[in-house]
């Protein structure tokens, strides 16, 4: 009785860790969107000095590096990223991990468009900008997309591989890696950093559902593959 109940009230725990996840991630977003729609005096000024700290401190050789990771998070990227891995993983039979990546990365950024749309938060100013972009800012784009796609990925790893540095290097890499993609959307001055941290918010809210999802459905076809 006692072996049979052990993996039920693991999922249990894993469900109730989701769950509070969620609601503490959409309660740190909704804080945020409302001292932005709020025009909150200190969040703005925040906001403010970083993005023209980082301005004034720009060089050739940082701007080409951030350009490159702005490019690793762009939408089409993660987009590719995440199609060509849910194809592979669907040809070798991890249904799950291939439905996760697919119900993740298009439905958060699609989730994203729409929070863009009804927040209407134009992006940073510069008198000299190295880049400009005409949407809206908030949340950012690249900052959901990357904390989906890396995110998504570094669980499949964590799903299939025993070895604990790999599972414990990978998170850490894909953590890394966002961190990046965000700043770079900083320094490159089209977002401030109130919509970067909003959008790793916003992945983290939707991938968590996501994961509550492909878990229980994990634990309806393979229990013994729990971990």
């Amino acid at each position: 009785m006692t072996t049979r109940l052990a993996p039920e009230r693991l999922f249990s725990l894993r469900l109730a860790l989701g769950a509070f996840v969620i609601i503490a991630a959409a309660s740190l977003f909704g804080a945020i969107a409302e001292d932005i729609v709020n025009h909150d005096e200190p969040l703005g000024m925040l906001d403010l000095n970083v993005g023209q700290w980082l301005h004034r401190h720009a060089t050739p050789a940082w701007t080409s590096l951030m350009l490159f990771f702005s490019a690793v998070g762009a939408p089409v990227t993660v987009l590719t990223i995440a199609s060509a891995s849910a194809i592979f993983l669907f040809w070798r039979r991890q249904r799950c991990a291939a439905l996760l990546l697919a119900l993740a990365v298009p439905g958060g950024m699609l989730l994203n468009f729409m929070v863009k749309g009804l927040i209407h938060r134009h992006r940073p100013i510069f008198d000299d900008p190295i880049q400009t972009l005409a949407s809206y800012s908030f949340p950012s784009g690249h900052a959901v997309g990357s904390t989906l796609l890396f995110g998504a990925l570094a669980a499949i790893v964590i799903w299939h591989v025993r070895d604990w540095r790999v599972r414990t290097l990978v998170p850490v890499g894909a953590a890394l890696l966002i961190v990046l993609i965000c700043f770079s959307r900083i320094y490159l001055g089209v977002h401030y950093l109130s919509d970067v941290i909003a959008g790793v918010l916003v992945g983290i809210v939707w991938l968590s559902a996501c994961l509550i999802a492909m878990e229980a459905l994990r634990d309806r076809d393979a229990p013994e593959r729990r971990l």
